[in-house]
């Protein structure tokens, strides 16, 4: 029977438990913003999010501050920071540096470093598979610097029905304007 009831309970729960863990955190004051309004401008304002007025949303750019008129607003996502390109990178890297290995090692006729039917000399065939990897392995090492340095930024979209303006007590006999946004 103990069994029995544990595992009812487990049942009832483990989806409350997911569900509470899927809640994305709100977007609040100082948040950074991307807004596209093509009505205003043709190009979307990037800026902190300063609040949601009655009518309009309030964005501060690093020069001015825009109040848009939420009618004309058509997408708004929320920056979940900046993402390096470096695995990326070294995946290129490793493939261009493996690449030209190859063509500097067997490429070439009878003089090719690699070239087993027509080269007495040539190297064999261990070194020359190692020769391909360390070129793949210096491309992936500079490929992942270079693509260090390429940094994009990542955009969470929030459905536009989801923001919502409310009034709440705040201490000291104050009210609060509180934005919500529910994902």
């Amino acid at each position: 029977m103990r069994l029995g009831t544990l595992m009812l309970i487990s049942l009832i729960v483990a989806p409350l438990a997911t569900i509470a863990s899927q809640q994305s955190p709100t977007v609040k004051a100082g948040d950074r913003v991307r807004v596209i309004a093509p009505s205003v401008s043709g190009s979307p304002f990037v800026g902190t999010f300063v609040a949601v007025e009655a009518d309009s949303l309030v964005i501060h750019d690093s020069v001015d501050i825009w109040r848009l008129s939420l009618a004309s607003v058509e997408q708004v996502d929320l920056s979940r920071g900046r993402k390096s390109h470096a695995l990326l990178g070294a995946g290129i890297g490793f493939l261009v540096g493996g690449g030209v290995a190859v063509a500097l090692l067997y490429t070439g006729g009878s003089t090719s470093l690699c070239d087993q039917s027509a080269n007495q000399d040539a190297m064999n065939s261990g070194e020359c598979i190692g020769l391909t990897a360390l070129g793949g392995v210096a491309g992936a090492g500079l490929g992942a610097m270079i693509g260090g340095f390429i940094r994009t930024e990542r955009w969470q979209g929030i459905p536009l029905e989801r923001l919502r303006v409310s009034l709440r007590p705040q201490a000291g006999r104050r009210l609060g304007l509180v934005l919500a946004v529910v994902f």
